[in-house]
């Protein structure tokens, strides 16, 4: 327990993340987009069930993108009006101690017109939404590869 007498506050302050989406157009060149994301109050209900042993669709496997321009706030539990490709599959590495990310690939030959202006990382199993971002409205073009790279880290006192 911390001195506010929340074991909760405790494991929540020290989770941070960072979203970045490198999009790239090999005959223009490279546009980088990186910002803080929010973590939200389903990841910590998901981190319960994982460290009780219970693994069963507990795992972050995926990143959706939406058109809604809300600011993300700890209560989300989903992004809004999902564009497609609804899921991007996400692979996981650790680069370093006390963090993980997850990144996927949306192809350069997929094109969507619609407005993307947020992302969500999602938990495997419709187990809900594990962090959330929102930024300048962006179009996927034919052409354009997106590389989206979500890390969460956790500081260690």
């Amino acid at each position: 327990m911390n001195a506010h007498g929340s074991i909760v506050s405790g494991v929540r302050h020290p989770l941070s993340g960072e979203f970045s989406l490198r999009a790239v157009n090999e005959a223009d060149g490279e546009e980088i987009l990186i910002k803080k994301n929010l973590v939200v109050n389903n990841f910590y209900t998901q981190l319960a069930y994982l460290l009780s042993g219970d693994t069963t669709s507990r795992n972050i496997d995926r990143i959706a993108f939406g058109s809604g321009s809300a600011t993300p706030v700890e209560g989300n539990t989903n992004i809004t009006h999902l564009v497609p490709p609804v899921w991007l599959t996400a692979t996981v590495t650790y680069p370093t101690i006390y963090s993980v990310r997850f990144t996927a690939v949306w192809a350069q030959a997929v094109q969507n017109t619609n407005p993307v202006t947020e992302a969500g990382l999602f938990f495997a199993g419709s187990t809900g939404l594990a962090a959330r971002v929102t930024f300048q409205s962006m179009r996927k073009s034919t052409g354009w590869t997106w590389t989206i790279q979500w890390t969460l880290a956790y500081a260690v006192d």
